[in-house]
């Protein structure tokens, strides 16, 4: 994963696809947590959901949460989220509380409980 640092994926791309490597949550997960830049995470991860045979897992999304919430990014959050219940991605007691946290530093009651009544549910 010598290209970590690219801007675009398209070289990586050309590498899976010529070498024949299965892309797979696990490497996506690694790359993610390493990438400092949102930006490239951001791109890399809806770059990967885009290639064939590939799915994020619940890690992936677990990890750009992470991201985002550090960037204090809460439009691209928003986005992945739906993008997280679209793909059928369960949302994790960790995600739910995590996600508690983010809103809840953010003043966003709403959502906050939103995400809280999701943890009973999961709990019942």
């Amino acid at each position: 994963m010598n290209r970590i640092h690219t801007e675009s994926w398209i070289e990586l791309a050309k590498d899976i696809e010529k070498y024949s490597i299965e892309l797979t949550p696990k490497e996506v997960a690694w790359v993610l947590k390493v990438q400092k830049n949102v930006s490239k995470a951001w791109t890399l991860f809806s770059w990967a959901s885009q290639q064939p045979n590939y799915s994020h897992n619940s890690s992936c999304f677990a990890i750009m949460i992470e991201i985002l919430a550090r960037d204090m990014n809460h439009s691209l959050l928003e986005n992945l989220l739906l993008e997280m219940e679209r793909v059928h991605v369960p949302f994790t007691t960790s995600i739910i509380n995590r996600l508690i946290g983010i809103y809840s530093c953010a003043n966003d009651i709403e959502k906050a409980e939103h995400y809280y009544a999701k943890l009973e549910k999961l709990r019942i």
